[in-house]
């Protein structure tokens, strides 16, 4: 007998149930006593609603039974002539020989499938929706932030929309309102239901999350690592909220604090931000759910263990590419994407992952259907399928329980079809949600095609049916007497037929007929009239031998398709396999510039053991098995070291909406992917400073990393590093340049010492409450701080401590001297001023305060305030004795800041040996990695450059560059690199020509952006 859960709810719970066809489990035993007193009353109430009834009231409980069906109960349980019987709403009975009631209605299933309705995770009913307006109430300072936002979908969902998911075999969707980083919650629900209090399953038990402002007016953030920032920022604030020591009443916070368990969803941007949701994930101890990109099969070991992944099946166009100079200008990453997008699925199950799949993106049911055919050509099965659209995406709703199988007493979401959801074939002709049906469409008759011998008004036809598709029956004829061909049209619905018969050549009308198909579709017959209006009589015959197959449009064979090659990264110059770690060689008979007291070497060997410096110097002895390179006639010297770069960035270098922005850290926006790094590697650069941008008197907080191209962005960043942090001053800071400052302070000069006097001020403050209640390290909200933990003040704190240095944008000697005096005031040290184009002026005082030196070569009056700028500059530094360093500042220059280095020789009569320092371990000494590289001495690590001639000549070139020991630059490969690529674009090019879609994506330039100090994006998100 049929519990109501309803009723048992009302009973045994508080108020706030979910969907009402949810069964519920009493926890108190002694409660069954009285639910089996209840039953008989359960029996007449179980349909009561709150609803009234208007008109006759029709409390009829339909038993459906689906009969002689293949069922697939679940991914791993299948039956054949299978019977599945369901009543109010719920599954009673499914299997193979079950006893029908005798009360069902009987729905005959021979040769059809039955499956549970997926469930859509992340459905994109509203991928383009934004909020109308910004909320008025007591919510986050941010408008991106909304986590108290619930989402309400509107019904009855548009026919057509609703029609296209069902007949994808979507029973269920989870909907959200895309609009902002964290976006609220959604709304879970059943398609093909009109009436909201029967459609909706749950409603705020999803929370979502992202890296995209959205339609935000406000400035903040700007860039990726600011909206990093500001996620990280507000679940701290969450965390102290909830001790109550806020004198304010926030909806956000108490949103994010209302249920810990919530399932949270976090929508990439890109694939590389996997790693970014891993760290807030660590962080917090939150674990998300990730919504992919499909570019995640690039980078795996970012992904956490066992990740519960959304997987969109949006493969990437083919190009149009039949101009070859047009073809030019797709890159090859945009070509091997296009090749391997549909094998991030299996990629993803073989590692071990969860991946449910969304329609998410894709506009039409045949264009998922399709995707799904494609998927199973790339080896992923039947079971993996249905699994991840069926019961993966029911854990991640919570809905396992009650949905993603078809057990009996879960609720009837399910579909029939011909054919199995990965043939081409595949057909829903009905869905029922709910235990209603929602979607029909006829059933294809099948057994139509044949061959007829047809008699009309005493003349004989003979008839074809070659083809039963969805919208026509492919059918011809011709008149036996005559041979001469007719025009055959034929519908069909159930057992009745309609025909229309025409002259082939005139399409002039011959017969219209009406009849009906017997004899197990053996014999048409029936009546019509002819071309005058007179009736007649008319009975066709099916011919028993087997028709002749249409090979007209047959369709494309299941072939498997081949797993391409990735490169590391997976593009040009990509690497194929990882290197060997830590090898061990020896370099002989070179010109060793050692950048330290044993200064220049001639004919001399560098050791190289596990990826550090063994040795140097001439005559020692090595083993005899150790790899031995000849480097007679050229040069080796440290790796080159860029002090301030903004290469291998992503999302924006500048965070400038606001005075201060230390929370940000740039080392959250490494690329790995990025082709400058591989660019710098060849022309010698090993490690660099990756600096925000000096849009702010206080950036954001540096990242310094080896170009270890090929690995990922946590194996690039230097273990054990000190912090630094980017400050400025100058025109960019006070916005100079802008028509449009939105008021944001500072707009002088004056301006921003005062910014450095107030930020400064706050963190002392800041830090004396620490030390009087330091925060706790424990994750969980029950013991997170009394303190408000602040981002940009520990930021701070950490150069009042002397754990944190600064690195500093600067031009004009009054402002260098301004911010040396506020250090001095709050006790700490400006330790780098880089560019500093008049540090000339003020050289004794730099050194006596102890600040260091990067600047340009010769760069001068390309602003007002670089008026002053002489290309002796950097001679002038060295000679008072400030550590002096030339950087780059530009994706280009940096890779020749050898060349950069040499003019110090011309302006200033700088020594080669001094000039080399200043981009090996002058730079190094500036980052407190001296210790560690930029000079060849034994103990340091391998990383070394081989020059084919002298290091400082515009004539030479890095043969090969090595980072602890291992070679990530060869320039003898080049050539065959070369080739190697041309050869790729060949192959997939001819490939994406072969391939028969009818729609082709145009091929359109792209502009690649550099980022320099002044760089402001437009829409981070697409950097």
């Amino acid at each position: 007998m049929y519990v109501n859960s309803l009723f048992l709810k009302a009973i045994f719970t508080p108020i706030n149930w979910i969907h009402p066809a949810f069964t519920f489990d009493p926890q108190m035993k002694g409660k069954f006593l009285l639910l089996s007193l209840l039953l008989g009353l359960l029996s007449i109430s179980h349909s009561q609603e709150t609803f009234p009834v208007n008109g006759v009231h029709d409390d009829r409980h339909t038993v459906h039974a689906f009969v002689n069906a293949e069922i697939y109960i679940s991914p791993e349980q299948k039956f054949d002539s299978a019977s599945l019987v369901v009543q109010d709403g719920r599954i009673t009975a499914v299997g193979k020989g079950i006893q029908l009631p005798k009360n069902a209605v009987i729905h005959p299933c021979n040769g059809l499938t039955i499956y549970p309705s997926f469930i859509d995770a992340y459905a994109g009913f509203n991928a383009k929706e934004k909020r109308e307006q910004h909320p008025t109430v007591a919510s986050n300072w941010n408008h991106a932030i909304h986590p108290e936002f619930e989402y309400q979908q509107e019904f009855p969902i548009n026919e057509k929309t609703k029609n296209d998911w069902l007949i994808s075999g979507f029973g269920v969707v989870n909907v959200h309102l895309r609009d902002g980083i964290m976006r609220g919650s959604s709304s879970t629900f059943h398609l093909g239901i009109d009436q909201p209090n029967k459609a909706i399953i749950r409603n705020n038990s999803i929370q979502h999350f992202s890296f995209s402002k959205g339609s935000s007016k406000q400035d903040y953030p700007s860039s990726l690592v600011g909206a990093i920032a500001l996620i990280r920022q507000t679940l701290y604030d969450a965390q102290w909220y909830v001790q109550g020591e806020s004198k304010e009443f926030n909806t956000s916070l108490v949103a994010l604090n209302k249920n810990p368990k919530v399932t949270r969803i976090f929508e990439l941007n890109h694939a590389l931000s996997i790693r970014n949701v891993q760290g807030i994930s660590e962080e917090f101890g939150l674990p998300f759910t990730i919504k992919a990109t499909g570019q995640e099969y690039l980078n795996l070991d970012e992904l956490p263990e066992n990740a519960s992944i959304i997987l969109p099946l949006n493969f990437p166009k083919a190009f149009d590419i039949k101009d070859p100079f047009e073809a030019r200008m797709i890159s090859l990453s945009e070509l091997k994407h296009w090749e391997a997008a549909p094998f991030c699925a299996t990629i993803l199950l073989e590692a071990g992952h969860n991946i449910s799949l969304t329609r998410d993106t894709i506009k039409t049911h045949k264009e998922f259907l399709a995707a799904l055919v494609t998927l199973n050509k790339t080896g992923m099965s039947h079971r993996d399928l249905l699994q991840s659209l069926t019961t993966n995406p029911a854990k991640i709703l919570g809905l396992e329980k009650e949905l993603g199988t078809l057990s009996p007493q879960k609720i009837a979401s399910f579909f029939i079809s011909e054919g199995h959801i990965n043939d081409p074939t595949f057909r829903i002709v009905e869905h029922w949600n709910v235990g209603e049906r929602v979607f029909s469409t006829p059933t294809l008759n099948t057994s139509l095609i044949g061959k007829y011998n047809l008699v009309v008004d005493g003349k004989e036809y003979e008839v074809s049916v070659r083809d039963v598709k969805n919208k026509a029956i492919k059918s011809s004829g011709f008149n036996k007497a005559t041979k001469l061909k007719i025009a055959v049209e034929i519908e069909n619905e159930d057992e009745l037929l309609t025909l229309v018969l025409k002259e082939d050549s005139t399409k002039n009308l011959l017969y219209r007929l009406s009849g009906k198909i017997s004899l197990n579709g053996t014999l048409w017959d029936g009546n019509g009239i002819d071309s005058n209006g007179a009736w007649i009589t008319w009975a066709a015959i099916k011919d028993r031998g087997k028709p002749k197959q249409d090979t007209s449009k047959s369709e494309p064979k299941n072939d498997t398709l081949i797993r391409p090659s990735f490169l590391n990264p997976n593009k040009a110059f990509g690497v194929s396999s990882t290197q060997e770690s830590n090898p061990s060689f020896v370099i002989t008979n070179a010109v060793v510039w050692t950048c330290a007291d044993t200064g220049k070497l001639e004919r001399a060997d560098i050791w190289i053991e596990n990826g550090k410096i063994k040795a140097v110097g001439a005559g020692m002895l090595y083993p005899n098995d150790l790899i031995r390179l000849d480097a007679k006639g050229r040069h080796v010297t440290p790796g080159i070291i860029d002090e301030h770069s903004h290469i291998g960035l992503r999302g924006g270098v500048n965070e400038g909406a606001q005075a201060s922005s230390a929370e940000v850290r740039m080392s959250d926006a490494i690329d790995p992917w990025n082709i400058n790094l591989y660019r710098q590697l060849a022309g010698g650069v090993t490690a660099a400073q990756l600096l925000h941008g000096s849009a702010n008197p206080i950036g954001g907080q540096s990242a310094l990393i080896k170009l270890k191209w090929g690995r990922s962005a946590s194996e690039m960043l230097i273990d054990d590093a000190d912090g630094f942090i980017k400050f400025a001053l100058g025109e960019n800071v006070k916005r100079s340049n802008s028509r449009n400052n939105k008021g944001r302070f500072p707009l002088t000069r004056m301006g921003v010492e005062q910014s450095y006097v107030d930020a400064f001020t706050r963190a002392k403050e800041y830090q004396s409450l620490m030390t009087q209640s330091p925060p706790s390290k424990n994750k969980t909200v029950s013991s997170s701080p009394k303190v408000r933990r602040d981002l940009e003040l520990d930021a701070l704190v950490e150069i009042l401590d002397k754990k944190r240095f600064i690195s500093c944008h600067s031009y004009v000697q009054s402002e260098i001297l301004m911010l040396m005096d506020v250090a001095d005031s709050f006790d700490f040290k400006v330790n780098t001023f880089t560019h500093i184009l008049e540090g000339y002026k003020v050289a004794d005082k730099m050194l006596e305060h102890g600040a260091q030196a990067s600047t340009f070569s010769d760069w001068w009056a390309y602003k007002f305030e670089v008026n002053d700028a002489i290309p002796y500059n950097a001679a002038l530094l060295t000679k008072v004795g400030v550590n002096t360093a030339i950087n780059s500042d530009d994706a280009e220059m940096g890779r020749r800041l050898n060349q950069e280095a040499a003019k110090t020789m011309k302006y200033g009569g700088i020594s080669e040996e001094e000039a080399l320092k200043m981009i090996t371990i002058n730079p190094a000494k500036m980052l407190h990695l001296d210790d560690r590289i930029g000079s060849i001495e034994e103990g340091k690590d391998a990383d070394l450059v081989l020059w084919s001639d002298h290091p400082l000549s515009v004539y030479s070139h890095a043969e090969k560059t090595y980072i602890e020991g291992q070679q990530y630059f060869d320039y003898a490969s080049q050539n065959a690199q070369q080739l190697a690529i041309q050869k790729e674009r060949a192959r997939i090019t001819a490939k994406m020509m072969a391939d028969k879609s009818s729609t082709k994506k145009p091929v359109k330039p792209k502009d690649q952006h550099e980022y320099h100090c002044d760089t402001l994006v437009e829409d981070y998100l697409t950097e």
